[in-house]
């Protein structure tokens, strides 16, 4: 089977800091916080109003970035309500990470398909989001400079910002993933959260096929509202060959348990899930 086509293009966000702080592991989840209040002040054109109900929600930038709002005139995916956020951050550091005032602060930042049109809009929300301050004790970040990486390869490729007015667009590529054949790595390299039948997967209780129909629903979601348009597959082939899929091997998979606050909850919640490795074996087809 011939993997679907799904641009994207991975950034390197610079910040200088100005406050001494501390990024917590997997800081995914914070960057995130600071990134979506940051983006609803730089585009919101409503004074901040909740986006259900709102005239411009179709064709204003946050909910289609971070909500996964789909528009009246996009495509439908069947089974699928919301779709996936076309971002996904990946903090450049394992475990907690002091920095000194003056240090040197980055994330990476991977955008999907047609959410890299609006890059100018991410960049100025991200130098907003810097100067609110990160991690517990709300250190200001200066943002210094933005790259665009080299494929999947954490080289720096393109400058696409350098702290001033100027924002360069960069095409988004589709990766080489290589051909595919039975077996399957899939690292977890932040907490992720499944639930089946209400439950959470625990690492003891995982099975081939919730990874890989979640990963089927993801990539079918982004590339119907963010892509080239729906992928037209046959999905109840794929759902059947995803539950004859067995584990290679037992799993190294743990819990790692992660708090953060909501301020639009204005409560700790907990985004603890699985971090890890699992070696899938697809069967005899998949050669």
């Amino acid at each position: 089977m011939t993997p679907p086509a799904l641009p994207l293009v991975r950034y390197r966000f610079a910040y200088r800091a100005r406050d001494a702080g501390v990024l917590r592991a997997f800081g995914g989840s914070a960057w995130r916080g600071v990134f979506g209040h940051a983006l609803k002040r730089v585009v919101c054109a409503m004074r901040l109003r909740p986006c259900a109900g709102c005239p411009l929600i179709d064709g204003c930038a946050y909910p289609a970035l971070f909500e996964g709002h789909r528009p009246a005139a996009a495509a439908a995916v069947a089974g699928i309500d919301l779709l996936a956020v076309p971002y996904v951050f990946a903090a450049d550091h394992r475990g907690d990470a002091a920095f000194a005032a003056g240090d040197v602060v980055s994330t990476t930042l991977t955008l999907v398909g047609g959410a890299n049109a609006r890059l100018v809009y991410v960049v100025r929300a991200m130098a907003e989001a810097g100067l609110a301050g990160l991690g517990p004790a709300r250190a200001r970040l200066d943002l210094a400079r933005v790259e665009a990486l080299d494929g999947l390869a954490a080289t720096a490729g393109t400058l696409v910002h350098d702290g001033g007015a100027q924002c360069l667009p960069v095409a988004p590529l589709s990766p080489d993933t290589g051909p595919l054949g039975r077996h399957v790595v899939v690292t977890l390299r932040t907490p992720l959260r499944l639930r089946l039948g209400g439950e959470l997967v625990t690492p003891g209780g995982v099975l081939p096929a919730q990874l890989l129909v979640a990963a089927m629903r993801r990539v079918s979601s982004l590339a119907a509202l963010h892509g080239a348009g729906p992928i037209m597959a046959d999905y109840a082939a794929l759902k059947q060959a995803a539950s004859e899929a067995v584990l290679a091997e037992t799993p190294a998979l743990r819990w790692q348990e992660q708090t953060r606050f909501s301020a639009r909850q204005r409560t700790a919640m907990k985004m603890g899930g699985l971090v890890g490795t699992v070696r899938l074996d697809l069967g005899a087809g998949a050669d």
